[in-house]
């Protein structure tokens, strides 16, 4: 179920730009840097770029100058910084950290305590669930 928070014709509503969406009983913002959807829960800086379609729920971070974007999701504690890209219908979730130049796209799903950094890279229908990836590592894995 989604709902908007309050009524369009308040003088409340006149003065906030920014109305929340309730989705699961969890109230989501539009981030000013992209208009993709925050938890009230997760953290995200004002430089990070969230497109609108990109979701972080949670207490999930997205710091620096970090892109999320396409319809990837952000989930549980993941943290992503620097200028890490995640896009396409990516997931980042539980413990993970992507930091660095790092960039997971497509299905890719990076989750538990992986870690991705410097220039990783994670692509296609690969699951990463624990381990530190980093440098010019790149890993790729599509059904045929």
């Amino acid at each position: 179920m989604v709902k908007i928070i309050g009524s369009l014709k308040t003088k409340e509503n006149k003065m906030k730009k920014n109305q929340g969406i309730i989705i699961k009983g969890v109230t989501f913002y539009r981030h000013t840097n992209g208009g993709g959807l925050v938890a009230e829960t997760a953290l995200v800086s004002k430089t990070a770029y969230i497109g609108p379609n990109a979701m972080i729920f949670d207490e999930a971070r997205v710091s620096l100058n970090a892109k999320v974007y396409d319809h990837a999701r952000i989930f549980g504690n993941a943290l992503i910084s620097g200028k890490a890209k995640i896009y396409g219908y990516a997931t980042v979730s539980g413990k993970a950290g992507v930091g660095g130049n790092a960039e997971v796209y497509d299905n890719a799903k990076v989750s538990g305590n992986a870690m991705l950094y410097d220039n990783a890279i994670i692509n296609g229908n690969t699951i990463i669930n624990n381990g530190d990836y980093h440098g010019d590592n790149s890993f790729s894995k599509y059904k045929r």
